[in-house]
């Protein structure tokens, strides 16, 4: 079968992708960073929640969220955290209750807070099988906010070692090894 004659006969690696090859160019509309800046806004302006009243923190999770579907925003970790008037950090603290002043926070507060994280991750999980996010920033994202890892474990089992009798009886009387060969 021919080769088509319109297909170049080498790659050049230093050639420049023109703009109209929108396979590689970000999927930005005219207003997008306009949009996500003024919702950013909105979390960051929030008064801090009262992390002693349960019923407080779960009214601001539903706003979070109602926000999001208001404003077709992606929910992010940091924007949680923002809403809840902290940031990521302190959230994954107040989670994880590693800091020694979340110990005394009332249990409902903090299942509250991990149901609305556990939405997130949900989100994440169904916009990577779904094609709605980067490959690459899904895995980044899901490894950095949800614990995820990308790792190979080998397991090694020392055994024990054979002497040298044990050897000559393993080896030589399992082969057609005959020793006068080499008189």
């Amino acid at each position: 079968m021919a080769r088509p004659k319109n297909l170049p006969t080498t790659i050049d690696p230093y050639k420049v992708i023109p703009k109209t090859d929108t396979r590689y160019q970000l999927d930005l509309q005219p207003g997008d960073n306009s949009k996500a800046i003024g919702v950013i806004m909105q979390f960051n302006n929030l008064p801090t929640v009262d992390l002693h009243n349960p019923e407080q923190v779960k009214d601001r999770i539903n706003l979070f969220y109602n926000m999001c579907f208001d404003n077709d925003f992606k929910p992010t970790v940091s924007s949680y955290a923002a809403a809840l008037g902290y940031d990521r950090r302190t959230l994954w603290s107040l989670m994880n209750r590693t800091n020694q002043g979340w110990a005394n926070l009332p249990t409902l507060t903090c299942d509250y807070i991990k149901k609305g994280y556990s939405s997130l991750e949900q989100l994440w999980e169904y916009y990577m099988q779904n094609g709605k996010i980067n490959p690459v920033s899904g895995i980044f994202l899901g490894k950095n906010n949800f614990g995820y890892v990308d790792k190979t474990e080998h397991v090694v089992e020392p055994r024990a070692t054979l002497n040298e009798s044990d050897l000559e009886q393993k080896y030589l009387t399992t082969s057609d090894f005959d020793d006068s060969d080499f008189d």
